[in-house]
């Protein structure tokens, strides 16, 4: 009965044992190394067997991607070296970043956009007087005196009016109590009122007024 021929494992290659070189084969399962040497006695055979190989030790195994590169172009002699490459990948907190830094370009250029097609226009000023002896004689003093002012001016838009009192002859007999202010309020002009209360008898009142407005 022919014996079985001495063959190393599958996925072993035939190696010259005179050379001594290291078998090192990988577990898939756990990732470990496990080396094996060849034994003294495998000396003069052609192929060792695997019972000469015997395990020494197991290794961890570290996962990473090692590259080599060899010089092959110019005038001297290639030289080899090698290299680890690591995980450079952008996280998410770059990815934010980034996106936050765009928009805020593109708003930045917005304003820019807006304003130069805003444009300032320039400003109107007008101003005057008004007196209720316009609407009432003196002679009859009345509570409430209103009366409508034009300006002199072109508004694009209801301008800011401001009014105060600038005279007043009230009788003598009771305190004084006067009250102006301006309403319904446009672009051609306004409502000029002065109010008096209680027994104060107003027999007229001169308003001062500032529109300002485009």
């Amino acid at each position: 009965m022919a014996s079985p021929s001495s063959q190393p494992p599958q996925g072993m290659a035939h190696v010259d044992s005179s050379e001594h070189f290291d078998y090192v084969s990988v577990k898939i399962n756990d990732r470990l190394l496990s080396e094996y040497l060849a034994d003294d006695s495998t000396e003069g055979c052609d192929t060792p067997n695997y019972s000469d190989f015997i395990p020494t030790r197991r290794v961890q195994s570290r996962p990473q991607v090692t590259v080599n590169v060899y010089n092959t172009g110019g005038s001297g002699s290639g030289t080899g070296g090698a290299t680890t490459i690591h995980d450079e990948r952008p996280t998410a907190k770059d990815e934010v970043i980034a996106d936050l830094t765009s928009q805020l370009a593109a708003l930045s250029r917005r304003v820019d956009e807006l304003s130069l097609k805003q444009t300032s226009s320039p400003l109107v000023i007008d101003s005057g007087t008004w007196s209720t002896l316009k609407v009432r004689s003196w002679e009859h003093p009345q509570a409430h005196t209103a009366g409508r002012v034009s300006f002199s001016k072109k508004f694009k838009t209801s301008p800011n009016v401001r009014v105060s009192m600038s005279a007043a002859d009230v009788s003598r007999s009771a305190n004084f109590r006067v009250k102006v202010y301006a309403t319904d309020i446009d672009a051609k002009g306004f409502t000029a009122n002065a109010n008096t209360w209680a027994d104060t008898k107003m027999h007229s009142c001169e308003i001062s007024w500032l529109a300002i407005g485009s």
